[in-house]
């Protein structure tokens, strides 16, 4: 590894930990919060691995954590210190995407029958997409079953089977079967239905997840064409370009979320 790859992972790791250290939050009993101030911890060390599943976990996490962070910052209420909060997640996570190196998602899969030589792109875009929900609904799951009042069993069932049904699509994608594509599909689908058709879902997060469902049944459109019709074209280097766009852009509405907080 060359010494600019190093300092750029070590540029990004430190961001990536940084998301929750600029931060002042503290740990507290509940597994929840370990998880969800963990998690950029997590990536920070995933990042180093050179293995591809953990290079998607780890970007996975950044692009949730950034994600949601513009997205709170649009759709909460919240306190200025709410809002500095989603601020300092959602610049370090932007940072430590800017930061990566080219070449991660080269990296060698465990599994070897991970070998996609067209729609990379896009498999790869949907496998994040799939691991932020996937992350989100377990979290939510954990959080109901540490809440210690009454909480619908639909809820809680919601929860656990959109988690589960993510976390089979992603094996699937993984290991480069339609049926895993065909059951993210279905699956976000579902989760967008139902997180509207269950009352006791907050509606924040009901769009938030609406939202990263439509965007994989978006960018998975022109997978399913090439299934239906092979040879069709690969967008794959389209979404390449696009990526730093896409950073730059929830990097503005963040900071124009933080702006529209602070008057």
């Amino acid at each position: 590894m060359t010494a600019p790859r190093r300092l750029r992972l070590a540029a990004a790791s430190a961001l990536s930990a940084g998301s929750i250290l600029g931060t002042g939050l503290e740990p507290n009993a509940r597994a929840t919060t370990w998880v969800l101030l963990g998690a950029p911890f997590l990536a920070a060390g995933l990042l180093w691995v050179r293995r591809l599943e953990a290079q998607l976990l780890g970007r996975a996490i950044l692009w949730g954590y950034l994600f949601w962070a513009t997205f709170g910052s649009l759709v909460m209420d919240g306190d200025p210190d709410t809002s500095r909060i989603l601020l300092t997640v959602g610049l370090c996570a932007a940072g430590a995407l800017v930061m990566l190196p080219e070449g991660g998602l080269e990296q060698p899969a465990v599994s070897g029958a991970f070998a996609p030589v067209a729609f990379r792109s896009v498999i790869v875009v949907v496998l994040i997409l799939a691991t932020t929900d996937a992350m989100v609904l377990g979290t939510n799951l954990l959080a109901v079953s540490e809440n210690g009042r009454h909480v619908e069993p639909v809820v809680s069932a919601f929860f656990a089977a959109g988690s589960a049904l993510m976390a089979v699509s992603i094996v699937g994608l993984l290991r480069m079967r339609t049926w895993g594509f065909l059951l993210n599909l279905l699956a976000n689908v579902g989760v967008a239905s139902f997180a509207w058709a269950i009352a006791d879902v907050p509606w924040q997060l009901a769009l938030g997840l609406t939202s990263t469902a439509g965007l994989q049944i978006l960018l998975g459109l022109p997978l399913a064409r090439r299934l239906a019709r092979p040879g069709a074209g690969d967008p794959s280097p389209w979404y390449r370009r696009l990526a730093p766009f896409a950073i730059g852009a929830l990097v503005l509405v963040l900071a124009a979320g933080r702006a529209a907080r602070a008057t």
